[in-house]
């Protein structure tokens, strides 16, 4: 495959940083054979598929980095900043991950989770969706707006921005950084 007029042999001892038996099988020994895949499908983002997976064959999981026909290229924090917009200058995000998260949750959200709504220091999703489904329910006050909008943006943390494979927990220690007023939390890197 070239490019620019240079022609890289992806065999190479050189440019591989995979063996013989693994190379055979990585996406890039077949675009590299001139055959065509079909691009991956991620869940949830708007994205560009094609990228994906342009950035999936040229992924070396051995070295953390891509390997492009120039060269290696290696994702730092800088770049994550410039292509996901965010702050990397500001208050540091932290909270403490002992306690008992019954009453931490408590405290918070003004309603206790029982023992089996925990999984040691993650509250499950469903216990989250079952108490703070409905808007109208807790509109009428605002310790219940504020309890409201602690439980959703709870779910974004456990569902969305930092979420396991199931999708099904968040981590309690997430509450925490939902203290105060909502207005500081540009501030946060």
């Amino acid at each position: 495959m070239a490019s620019h007029g240079l022609c890289i042999d992806p065999s190479s001892k050189e440019w591989g940083v995979l063996d013989q038996d693994v190379q055979q099988s990585h996406r890039s020994h077949v675009v590299w054979n001139d055959r065509h895949l079909k691009s991956m499908r991620v869940r949830r983002l708007p994205i560009d598929h094609r990228l994906i997976t342009v950035l999936v064959e040229r992924w070396r999981p051995e070295t953390h980095t891509f390997h492009m026909p120039i060269g290696e290229m290696i994702v730092n924090l800088q770049d994550v900043e410039a292509i996901l917009g965010l702050a990397t200058e500001g208050r540091v995000v932290f909270s403490y991950t002992h306690g008992n998260w019954e009453d931490v949750i408590q405290q918070y959200m003004r309603l206790s989770p029982f023992a089996d709504d925990l999984d040691g220091g993650n509250l499950k999703m469903n216990w989250l969706t079952h108490h703070w489904a409905h808007w109208v329910e807790h509109s009428a006050t605002h310790e219940g707006q504020i309890g409201y909008t602690r439980a959703y943006l709870m779910c974004l943390f456990g569902g969305f921005f930092m979420c396991d494979k199931s999708s099904s927990v968040v981590a309690c220690r997430y509450i925490q950084l939902l203290d105060g007023g909502f207005e500081d939390t540009h501030t946060y890197s």
